[in-house]
């Protein structure tokens, strides 16, 4: 694919002879997480990132990345067409606004560049998974200073590779970039 907030040369490689990206702290991008094409930002997980612009910026921190085949519900288990992908996460309004929170800025990219958005039904269903032990992201107003957790529900297809979490700036005129979170994931014991 190519990749979101990566850069290189077609062989897969960064650039140089000894296989580093240019910089002599062995990172592949600037100081500001963008890679320096686009300013698209990637980051890894346990990173805090700022989304956002002016009064609106959310900043996140994506804890845990899960795979499993299906999601305990309140009545019965959702078993996945493909696999659920659970992520859990940190929020903190770091602007000087309220800010709606809601899993319509979220999205996954796998190696295809294929894009997949949240699972509402399978979002709010997680809270009754004993698996997971926090709340699903739904509509919610997040004050300035006040963090949240939640978890967000992604359905992709078995055998999709290279997934990244795309988080969106939440204001809807925002011109704020895009941000990327490469994902490690685990699977969610049975």
């Amino acid at each position: 694919m190519g990749d979101p907030g990566t850069s290189g040369t077609s062989d897969g490689t960064s650039g140089t002879s000894d296989g580093t990206s240019g910089t002599s702290d062995g990172t592949s991008g600037t100081s500001d997480g963008t890679s320096g094409d686009n300013n698209v930002r990637t980051h890894q997980m346990g990173e805090s990132f700022t989304v956002g612009d002016e009064g609106q910026s959310i900043e996140y921190n994506v804890q845990d990345a899960y795979s499993t085949s299906y999601i305990s519900g309140p009545i019965e288990r959702q078993e996945a067409d493909g696999q659920y992908i659970i992520l859990t996460l940190s929020m903190e309004n770091v602007g000087d606004e309220s800010v709606d929170i809601t899993t319509n800025h979220f999205t996954m990219v796998d190696s295809q560049d294929r894009t997949f958005d949240a699972s509402s039904e399978q979002t709010l269903w997680v809270e009754s998974d004993p698996r997971i032990q926090v709340e699903g992201v739904s509509f919610e107003q997040l004050q300035p200073g006040i963090t949240t957790e939640g978890a967000v529900v992604f359905q992709v297809p078995e055998g999709a590779s290279e997934i990244q979490f795309k988080v969106e700036p939440t204001g809807p005129f925002s011109n704020a970039d895009e941000h990327y979170v490469e994902l490690e994931l685990e699977q969610l014991e049975e």
